[in-house]
């Protein structure tokens, strides 16, 4: 797969906010009940990442992450080939029965036509956690079912993503030789630097963004099982 060369800067308060999978506890509400370091491994790589974040920003909040970029717009591309029909990779991306079962899984609903609307709903430990019920919204753009999709996506994890622009996405999907189907993925992120962050997976505790959600998304359709369950 290839994407965007990215720094290694320090998390934002974005990815600060973002869930940590290994706990199923979000990082703010981690802070908030006053967690401190223990003796397991993972325990300590999550203190390392919080005292890191407050040391670069001073405590006000976060860099962000070297993209490329195109006439002033900060854009990452991914690629990844996949050994199944432009079909079933069509529904994986649109069909809340499929988003529930790899990356984050958070069920989407989307509404295919020009102007019709896109939300992405908190998965149930996510809600348990503080999460908002609306994880990310947006609005579909284009929809020529099953080669293109382009929608608007803003992330509404936390006051901070919230708060920047709305994002672009573009997804292309390419039948090739042999069964192996091309997904291409554009996220454009004008503005909006914290949530450029997060979807690049730039902090590890924070998930691994666009990268873990189509490594998931393959195994997951080439083999019926996600990467873990």
């Amino acid at each position: 797969m290839r994407h965007a060369q990215r720094a290694r800067t320090a998390p934002s308060a974005s990815s600060i906010w973002s869930p940590s999978w290994s706990h199923g506890r979000c990082i703010p509400c981690r802070l908030a009940a006053g967690d401190r370091p223990s003796h397991n491994p993972a325990d300590r790589q999550y203190h390392r990442a919080v005292t890191w974040y407050w040391r670069a920003t001073n405590g006000k909040g976060g860099a962000g992450v070297t993209t490329t970029t195109q006439a002033g717009s900060a854009v990452q591309t991914y690629r990844i080939y996949i050994k199944a029909p432009p079909q079933a990779i069509w529904d994986a991306l649109t069909q809340p029965g499929w988003t529930a079962q790899y990356g984050y899984r958070s069920q989407v609903r989307c509404d295919l036509r020009p102007g019709g609307a896109y939300r992405l709903f908190a998965s149930q430990p996510m809600r348990e956690q503080g999460a908002p019920e609306v994880i990310i919204e947006g609005e579909v753009l284009k929809a020529d079912p099953p080669r293109l999709l382009a929608q608007t996506w803003h992330a509404l994890f936390g006051p901070e993503t919230a708060a920047e622009a709305v994002t672009r996405l573009t997804w292309q999907i390419d039948a090739g030789s042999r069964g192996v189907t091309t997904l291409s993925l554009t996220h454009q992120l004008n503005e909006a630097p914290m949530t450029a962050e997060l979807v690049a997976g730039a902090v590890s505790v924070a998930g691994g963004g666009w990268n873990w959600i189509l490594s998931d998304l393959k195994s997951l359709l080439e083999t019926g099982r996600p990467l873990t369950r």
